[in-house]
């Protein structure tokens, strides 16, 4: 059977050639094992033993969505060559394992768990020091599995999500393109369970409802205090522009865990900025992963302790920023309130705008796995504001002046509808002289079921953003009811106003630090 895939075999390929001269003794073996998980099926495996004398710490990979054991080529290598037992199979369902996709249910966190029974039947791995990491389907399950199993000391959870149905369906809004490169990589890397059946089902007859069923077992956010009593040591890493799992939903989560933990935030997309890694290339990602391991498995003194808890790199790239918290970041708050076309501190007059929904304009997220990731390499994802069409959109520009924006900001919006559905989406934009807008922040909205004429509330907290605003430069702030990203609820030619009167007025809040 053909377990491998392209970019592993390269990996393995890579290390082949790195490898000790033949002469010398091997640091560590390798086999393919077989796991029989709890409910009788195999999972293919690999497993990495030091040859010097133990007992190890015991480290089990547990790989992305759709990939098998020899994602982690290059990695397990390495944690071996320093001192790991190391073991990584590939989850239910996908490639040569059996059974079905279970989408990080509990199947998948008996998996882990076998593992890491197997580990301590098979090898020297020291009971005591037994740890997990992932990148991305492989970072939840090891979140999962910390929460369910207490043998496990610490986790490096790479790309991960914490609220699966808040990922997915960011207020009410289907978030297509993910769903639909998650869809695709299952039906052809696996064989996809009954849940995911049902998710799929779902989701083409636009079926909100079942999303609570199967994010809340497999979500880490409701798993907190299961995390806080076993107190893993938890290092998480993501990027901003993270289209799959958002970091949102894993700030909130990081700021609920009551342990050792860190928090580090880069500029990308989902899994792009570990990619190089996977490959034996310098990663910095990878080597925090690393040393969070070394510290709290091996006991090495680097001091990743007492490092601020909170690790980041600018929305558009820079130095590292280091906060004690996620609240330490924003030291005030300022509000500015939306009048027609502007935003000032100042209240603005009663003012109504309409715009004619389900058409879309210049400003979007993009394209998922590559809009965001061209950040990484100091490419941002622009739209010039002068051309987004005020038919179809809304956009309030404030003042030039300089801003720390540190934080997540908010909208709340005066919006009535001319249909009973309708999607909107907020994009901040860093805006230079010339008009082009570089993007910050988004974040969608679905109303479903409103009165038609009838004025509502509508509060929109934006994606986190660490952004200093240039001098000479200003920011804007658009909202439209059309983006790729997202599969919208908007009536086409239906009709959306935007409004404010003395006692409900439209305003932003902008975190500053």
């Amino acid at each position: 059977m053909h377990r491998r895939i392209l970019l592993p075999v390269l990996v393995a390929g890579l290390v082949a050639e790195t490898a000790a001269p033949a002469w010398s003794k091997p640091a560590h073996e390798q086999h393919s094992v077989t796991l029989v998980a709890r409910d009788g099926i195999h999972l293919a495996a690999t497993v990495l033993e030091p040859t010097a004398p133990g007992p190890h710490p015991g480290l089990v990979l547990v790989p992305g969505y759709g990939t098998n054991d020899n994602l982690y080529a290059a990695q397990a290598n390495k944690f071996a060559e320093d001192g790991y037992v190391t073991l990584t199979y590939t989850p239910h369902g996908f490639w040569d394992s059996q059974g079905t996709i279970d989408v990080a249910g509990p199947d998948d966190v008996a998996d882990a768990s076998t593992a890491v029974d197997w580990l301590l039947a098979n090898t020297d791995a020291d009971p005591q020091r037994i740890g997990m990491a992932g990148l991305s389907y492989g970072a939840g399950i090891s979140l999962l599995t910390a929460a369910h199993d207490s043998r496990v000391r610490a986790v490096a959870a790479l790309s991960p999500w914490a609220d699966l149905g808040r990922s997915l369906l960011p207020n009410n809004t289907w978030s297509q393109q993910a769903i639909g490169l998650l869809l695709a990589l299952g039906g052809l890397t696996g064989r996809p369970g009954p849940d995911l059946t049902a998710a799929t089902t779902a989701f083409q007859h636009d079926d909100r409802s079942a999303v609570p069923t199967l994010s809340a077992q497999r979500s880490p956010a409701g798993q907190v205090d299961r995390l806080n009593t076993n107190q893993p040591a938890v290092l998480l890493a993501a990027p901003w522009g993270d289209d799959m799992f958002p970091p949102e939903q894993l700030i909130d989560f990081f700021q609920r865990l009551n342990l050792p933990k860190q928090l580090r935030l880069v500029p990308g997309d989902h899994a792009m900025p570990e990619l190089g890694g996977l490959l034996g290339l310098p990663n910095e990602t990878w080597d925090e992963a690393h040393a969070w391991l070394d510290h709290y498995l091996l006991g090495a003194p680097n001091g990743v302790d007492r490092q601020p808890a909170v690790q980041v790199r600018p929305t558009l790239g820079g130095p590292w920023q280091g906060y004690p918290s996620w609240a330490a970041m924003s030291t005030s708050r300022e509000r500015d309130f939306l009048g027609a076309t502007t935003m000032s501190p100042q209240g603005a007059p009663a003012w109504s705008e309409p715009v004619t929904a389900g058409f879309d304009t210049v400003a979007d997220g993009g394209i998922i796995e590559f809009t965001a990731a061209l950040q990484q390499i100091g490419v941002p994802h622009v739209a010039w504001i002068p051309a987004v069409a005020r038919t179809n959109a809304m956009v309030w520009e404030s003042a030039p002046g300089v801003q720390r924006l540190r934080g997540e900001p908010h909208m709340h919006l005066r919006m009535t509808c001319g249909a009973t559905s309708t999607t909107v989406i907020a994009y901040l934009y860093d805006v230079a002289p010339d008009g082009v807008g570089t993007l910050l922040s988004w974040q969608p909205d679905t109303l479903l079921d409103v009165a038609p004429s009838a004025p509502q509330d509508v509060d929109i907290t934006l994606g986190p953003v660490v952004h200093d605003v240039p001098a000479g430069h200003h920011v804007a702030l658009v909202v439209d009811t059309v983006d790729p990203l997202y599969r919208d609820a908007t009536s086409p030619g239906s009709t959306v106003a935007f409004s404010a009167t003395a006692t409900d007025q439209s305003y932003v809040d902008f975190p500053l630090g």
